[in-house]
């Protein structure tokens, strides 16, 4: 009931388009007297609006904010990293395989390479092997990237040869 009031609430109080710069992208309620906080917005350019609230139901609709009123009500949500420190790999062709297959995985679900080779240094207990950070726009892509199937394939790749941490960490924000 309270995400069909938020989304009722939300859409009478709209009528103008998205500015550019709220379109297309996840805003999360901090404070508003008017849905509970923690709600989520996406707005999309051709109009149509996904309320998602913290406990609730998702709400699906059309119309959007003005600016000003997109301020009050949110922030972007944060990035989403994936980091890989390998500890050994047994088998180099394999890890080129890997890297051949996983990299089209990952840049198909969103995801940037940042970093992308062997430590410069290395420190408490730190090995100078191997280090990958992927940005994603949400810690929900990395996520969905690495359990897709061409990512999983990737991964049946390195079966027995490799040995690493993988962490989906939230940005800071």
């Amino acid at each position: 009931m309270r995400a069909r009031l938020a989304a009722t609430l939300l859409l009478a109080a709209c009528s103008q388009p998205a500015p550019p710069a709220f379109a297309n992208k996840v805003w999360k309620a901090l404070t508003s007297s008017a849905v509970e906080p923690g709600t989520f917005y996406v707005f999309l350019s051709d109009g149509t609006l996904l309320i998602t609230p913290a406990h609730g139901t998702s709400a699906l609709g059309r119309g959007y904010c003005s600016q000003s009123s997109a301020e009050r009500q949110g922030v972007s949500m944060p990035k989403g990293y994936w980091i890989t420190l390998y500890r050994s790999v047994s088998n180099p062709a394999a890890l080129t395989e890997y890297t051949r297959l996983a990299g089209p995985a990952i840049q198909a679900g969103g995801g940037r390479f940042i970093v992308r080779g062997t430590a410069a240094r290395a420190f408490e207990a730190g090995l100078t092997q191997r280090a990958v950070v992927i940005e994603f726009d949400s810690v929900d892509s990395a996520v969905t990237t690495y359990e897709s199937p061409a990512y999983q394939a990737a991964l049946r790749v390195l079966e027995g040869v490799v040995e690493r941490d993988v962490r989906i960490v939230e940005g800071a924000t």
